[in-house]
């Protein structure tokens, strides 16, 4: 099917809508095909997916299908199929609900209640949440003589969007479960029961409600009902990649592939505190081909996975990316979740380790206690972190995570550095931190910079503290294990606030420094880091400087600073020494 003329979809809430006047639609619907008329007899599913995923569109297209009409899937793929398209009648909650107490949530889905059975034009009394329910499902099921669907939207938002008050969230918890449990009653009168959310948090509830609900959110047979495969791109956008292409040419868009040689943008020369006169020649855009395009298109959007094979883009960002021929962070910034890590961050200990947690158990990642507070699968589930690889051991699955995406990277170390901010003085975006750090660095000010990194190490929260209990398992919560790696991932996080095109061991013609920082057309910064878990207290300035000097020596031997000379000429080499728990010295190397 030709996709030329096809809109872009980005305020657009209904099947119908899409289809009718002619937006881009991601063709799913051999999936739910698969997934109504599953040979097992399933009638009763939960999908998780992160927010703003498409996960209430594909509800619209499942209670269009049960609808009946076959005419308006005329084009798409289940009509390849033999299905019969049976009406049947459809329930819908939207579970998105303002609630902030218990009681509040009660009367919410009381009217809730209320407001279906007159859509239905039910002469039903519904006056409790305990028994509405399944009074109102009874009913409908006889006005229609039909069994009837039942499709929940974000089920658990009144919990995950109360994490951080622990028994608010178990009190509104319980009030769901006892809503929930009114489906027990029920099953003989459900074709087809659809239940999405993004955290697992009460699940054990609406489970045992429908007796057996089967959680397809790991199933590799629907990875991919979310979100655009490649395919699907090149699919519904591929008539757009030559005119973005032309914009993102005469914008000089640089590739992350050579972020090496990319100009920061005005606003961000703007926090520049010395005028370097000498200009750098800034290289023209190299993404030459659709290819280059389509290659930079995955790096920013693209590394959703929930079976470590099949992978996705984010839809909310591929679209808004058509829409506005920009590369952005479109996602993370309409998406709620964030709140929730936020608040994670300011009490969890947990880090990213090379952007990778590994051999992470299946139990570990299916978190149902509200109170269960661990990060990786609030991290999985919201979309922060997405599925590398699984591995089979002993009977048992272990998932491997990694970060999916340079979106989702600005993102987290956005957010980890405000949490770190707010700790150390109350600054939450940081801006007077960055400022002078940034005027350490142009005026090689030593003195300043050490006492910035210091008081920086030295206001950690629990969030980063976290030991290697064996080496393929992350032990959370355990006793301190501070390393070289641990510092080097904390002043990482640190220059990503400074400039987000900061590089961890990017390997160079002429080896790999811990940290390059592009500052500005002309100025980059190099730096390594050695590290002691021990040092003399006498001693210990004298141990520091001999931690650093090493850094710089090993700059100097290696040559890091040479590959820098083109396009910038004023390239700052740093060494940086730390000790302990975090005792650091930053000494300037000397200029070329």
């Amino acid at each position: 099917m030709l996709n030329k003329n096809k809109l872009i979809p980005v305020e657009v809430y209904t099947f119908r809508e899409m289809i009718e006047k002619g937006f881009v639609y991601a063709d799913k619907t051999d999936l739910l095909h698969r997934l109504i008329t599953n040979e097992n007899l399933k009638k009763s599913f939960f999908l998780s997916r992160p927010r703003r995923f498409g996960k209430t569109m594909l509800l619209d297209t499942v209670a269009e299908i049960f609808n009946g009409d076959k005419e308006i899937f005329k084009d798409l793929k289940i009509c390849q199929t033999d299905y019969d398209f049976k009406k049947h009648p459809v329930i819908r909650f939207n579970m998105n609900l303002p609630s902030r107490t218990p009681k509040q949530l009660e009367k919410e889905l009381v009217e809730c209640l209320k407001s279906l059975a007159d859509l239905e034009k039910l002469n039903l009394r519904i006056n409790s949440y305990v028994t509405g329910l399944s009074d109102l499902i009874h009913a409908v099921c006889d006005k229609y003589q039909e069994k009837v669907v039942i499709l929940i939207d974000e089920y658990d938002d009144p919990v995950s969007s109360k994490l951080n008050k622990l028994d608010l969230a178990e009190e509104i918890s319980s009030v769901l479960r006892t809503f929930y449990s009114g489906f027990k009653t029920c099953g003989p009168m459900l074709r087809f029961a659809f239940v999405t959310g993004v955290t697992r948090y009460a699940l054990m509830g609406i489970s045992t409600g429908f007796n057996q609900l089967t959680d397809i959110t790991l199933d590799p047979s629907y990875a991919t009902i979310c979100g655009f495969t490649l395919d699907e791109m090149d699919l519904y956008f591929s008539e757009r990649y030559p005119r973005i292409l032309k914009i993102l040419k005469e914008k000089g868009y640089i590739s992350t592939k050579l972020w090496s040689t990319y100009a920061p943008s005005e606003s961000e020369e703007s926090l520049d505190y010395e005028d370097f006169h000498e200009q750098a020649v800034r290289p023209e855009s190299d993404l030459i081909t659709v290819e280059d395009l389509k290659n930079e298109i995955l790096n920013w959007y693209d590394g959703y996975s929930w079976d470590g094979k099949n992978y996705v883009l984010n839809p909310i960002s591929i679209l808004k990316f058509f829409e506005e021929a920009d590369f952005a962070r479109y996602w993370s910034k309409t998406s709620a979740s964030k709140n929730i890590i936020i608040k994670l961050l300011e009490k969890i200990p947990f880090e990213f380790t090379e952007d990778k947690l590994k051999f992470v158990p299946l139990d570990d990642i299916s978190a149902e206690d509200v109170g269960d507070h661990k990060p990786i699968p609030l991290f999985f589930q919201t979309g922060y972190l997405t599925v590398d690889k699984i591995t089979k051991k002993d009977g048992e699955l272990y998932y491997s995570f990694k970060v999916p995406n340079l979106e989702i990277k600005k993102q987290y170390y956005g957010m980890l550095n405000n949490a770190l901010f707010q700790k150390l003085s109350g600054d939450s975006d940081g801006f007077q931190l960055i400022k002078e750090l940034k005027k350490s660095l142009f005026k090689k000010d030593g003195k300043a910079l050490s006492g910035i990194l210091s008081a920086y190490f030295a206001g950690l929260p629990p969030v980063l503290q976290s030991k290697y209990s064996d080496p393929g398992l992350i032990s959370l919560g355990s006793k301190l294990n501070y390393n070289e790696h641990f510092f080097h991932q904390l002043l990482w996080s640190l220059f990503w606030a400074v400039t987000q095109k900061t590089r961890a061991e990017e390997p160079g013609a002429l080896g790999t420094p811990d940290l390059v920082v592009p500052l500005n057309k002309t100025t980059i910064i190099v730096i390594e880091i050695k590290y002691s878990k021990t040092a003399d207290e006498e001693d210990l300035d004298k141990d520091l400087n001999k931690l650093a000097t090493k850094a710089l020596e090993v700059i100097k031997k290696k040559k890091y600073g040479e590959s820098y000379k083109l396009p910038w000429n004023n390239v700052i080499t740093i060494g940086v020494g730390v000790c302990g728990r975090g005792d650091v010295l930053a000494l300037f190397g000397e200029s070329d």
